[in-house]
């Protein structure tokens, strides 16, 4: 069934659940990239680590080296902490892994939906008729 021959409501539901759809993509490619980000800070958090324990620097050279090995572990520390919710919002919000099964069923394949189920439902036409 196309999408286009859909009730109202069904096409509603059916528009929203592919919006949660992108929502879940969007959350998803922003936890892998806080991902990448934390790889980063977490090796130059490393680099700087390291250089601070070079022999014949300088004590200001070796506190600013341990100043910056400290700075990108904490931003490492917070880019994981990021990707776990983002990861998390995009598990919650995906109609495919956490979604009611009108969900798992309409993103598949365009289908009526009961009436009684979406918040918005067609009325019959009136009609203008007197008795």
């Amino acid at each position: 069934m196309s999408a286009d021959t859909l009730t109202i409501s069904s096409r509603s539901f059916y528009e929203r659940t592919k919006g949660k759809l992108a929502a879940s993509i969007v959350f998803a490619a922003g936890s892998l990239l806080t991902l990448g980000m934390c790889s980063v800070n977490g090796g130059l958090s490393k680099s700087n680590e390291i250089n601070a324990d070079m022999s014949g620097i300088s004590n200001d050279s070796e506190d600013a080296y341990n100043a910056l090995a400290q700075g990108y572990g904490f931003a490492a520390f917070f880019d994981i902490l990021a990707c776990f919710l983002l990861l998390a919002a995009a598990i919650y919000i995906s109609p495919l892994l956490a979604g009611s099964a009108n969900e798992k069923k309409i993103i598949r394949n365009p289908q009526e939906l009961d009436n009684s189920y979406s918040a918005y439902e067609e009325e019959a036409p009136k009609s203008n008729s007197q008795v």
